[in-house]
């Protein structure tokens, strides 16, 4: 492509895109930090006993979910039922030339938790020789594993074709600029943006032989259609449920303790008008 049509491609169709697709998917990522998006009434004060019991109802249930389903997936060695320890070993050389075998989990985290990641492979050895990872020859490769937050795929027309036709590669620098890049079959575009979100085309890296868009996507529940959930997503409603009862159980507790210490003269009211301003509430207090 032109370096006008880039500037064109992203500006008009992709980055916007990027962007919706971003939001959702910061919201999961809420529910995977552990920062459960519970509703807080518009009335209720932030420094008031029921918002505190209302942030202590939190509970990473999904977080939780994800991280045990991830943690099955992990792969720890590669053997071959032919025993060719040779085959087996070159098969496992890439986890170790990339250093995969600690990264991998986080992979299979965002793939469960988003519904779908990436895994990007561009070569390992640059043209004048230097190296990118820990082993490098003639045909190995840099794999990075990437987050649908980080990347942004557009899947092929051809629905028998398993490489996309897009892939963007969003990474912010220093100072508030962007620089982003895009993959096709031919090779990478470079695209600099600045703080008001001017393009700007850099350079054009070719593949060398390779016809492909270089992406593999990994996918939590894939349908027919091409279309992945999450675990979050699927077991939200769950969650919502299940903070709204602890939420409640607790506020049910607090307010009991506090009727027996009242009742009890623990908590000594102070005053004959505090004390029918308690009974008062005691009556009407839902």
């Amino acid at each position: 492509m032109r370096p006008s049509d880039v500037i064109d491609l992203l500006r008009d169709d992709l980055i916007p895109k990027f962007d919706a697709e971003r939001t959702d998917l910061d919201e999961i990522d809420e529910w995977l930090s552990g920062n459960n998006p519970i509703e807080r009434p518009a009335h209720t004060d932030p420094n008031s006993k029921r918002s505190s019991l209302r942030e202590l109802s939190r509970t990473p249930m999904l977080r939780q979910i994800v991280e045990q389903l991830a943690q099955q997936l992990v792969l720890e060695s590669v053997s071959l039922t032919s025993g060719d320890d040779i085959a087996a070993r070159r098969i496992w050389a890439p986890f170790e030339n990339n250093g995969l075998r600690s990264r991998q989990g986080a992979l299979y985290e965002a793939t469960v938790g988003y519904g779908y990641a990436y895994s990007l492979a561009l070569p390992g050895v640059t043209p004048n020789g230097g190296a990118k990872i820990l082993t490098p020859t003639p045909d190995a490769a840099l794999i990075t594993f990437l987050s649908p937050r980080q990347l942004f795929v557009v899947p092929s027309s051809d629905p028998f074709d398993e490489w996309p036709m897009f892939g963007l590669w969003r990474i912010p620098q220093a100072g508030g600029s962007t620089m982003y890049r895009l993959f096709d079959n031919e090779g990478q575009h470079f695209v600099s943006a600045d703080k008001a979100g001017k393009l700007t085309y850099i350079e054009f890296r070719p593949w060398g032989g390779l016809d492909v868009t270089p992406i593999i996507t990994y996918q939590n529940h894939g349908n027919l259609e091409g279309e992945s959930v999450g675990e979050v997503r699927r077991n939200e409603i769950v969650a919502r449920r299940y903070d709204a009862t602890v939420h409640d159980r607790l506020l049910i507790q607090h307010n009991n303790s506090w009727r027996i210490l009242a009742a009890t003269g623990l908590d000594d009211p102070g005053s004959v008008d505090e004390q029918d301003r308690l009974k008062a509430r005691f009556r009407h207090d839902d």
